[in-house]
């Protein structure tokens, strides 16, 4: 995670550094025609993982996929863009609780909501990087757990009173658009509780007594895309 956060970091810097130098300046829009409402298709890299409230539980990310539409609408003659989307995503985490180590998976309907603002990049009309923020709402469709404890193996169904369905939080990242071409990098912070308190848990954390079934997740991707 310390990685992802650096990334961030790094991210935010140069986004703030090139607002700066075109703050003022005039909006050359990277899609041909100026101003108008696209539509876009996006395909993409999870490293998504899951945050428990104690210690006692290790978590690692897992890797997996996301793929789905978006759709850009521009807020009148001006550099903002408002963009919804719907999103297939796979999120989970891979977890170590004592003896107990599970991989989770999380196949969700994922809707994304952002703000971008559009950037040109050296007066270029076809090259713009577009910071965004924003939030996103998912819901979980199925998934698994493999679970292993000493040996003992079992798969789990995710959702059967050891996870919440439901999940919403904050997604932050930053484009980059080179005409009808879209590279994306992006974070979703789970701000909602996917814990749920019951002895189902105790298959796969047996410490789960000891956490106030506090659980939220957290996803990085890399995408990439078309719009038209």
């Amino acid at each position: 995670m310390k990685k992802i956060y650096s990334l961030l970091i790094v991210a935010i810097m140069t986004v703030s550094a090139t607002f700066a130098q075109n703050l003022g300046g005039p909006y050359y829009p990277s899609r041909l025609d100026s101003y108008d409402l696209y539509y876009g298709f996006r395909i993409g890299y999870n490293a998504s993982s899951l945050h428990f409230n104690t210690d006692a539980i290790d978590n690692t990310s897992v890797s997996a996929m996301n793929f789905g539409f978006i759709t850009g609408i521009p807020l009148g003659n001006t550099s903002l863009i408002f963009e919804p989307g719907v999103l297939y995503s796979i999120k989970g985490g891979k977890l170590t609780d004592r003896t107990v180590r599970s991989e989770v998976r999380m196949h969700e309907i994922e809707f994304p909501v952002v703000l971008k603002y559009d950037i040109p990049l050296a007066d270029m009309t076809d090259l713009s990087v577009q910071p965004f923020f924003g939030g996103f709402f998912g819901f979980g469709l199925g998934g698994q757990i493999k679970r292993d404890n000493m040996g003992d193996r079992k798969k789990l169904d995710t959702y059967s009173n050891r996870f919440k369905r439901f999940d919403a939080g904050l997604r932050m990242g930053c484009g980059l658009a080179i005409d009808f071409f879209y590279l994306e990098l992006a974070y979703d912070l789970g701000l909602t509780n996917l814990g749920n308190d019951t002895k189902a848990f105790s298959e796969i954390y047996p410490s789960y007594d000891d956490w106030d079934d506090k659980a939220r997740s957290g996803n990085f991707s890399i995408n990439v895309g078309v719009n038209f």
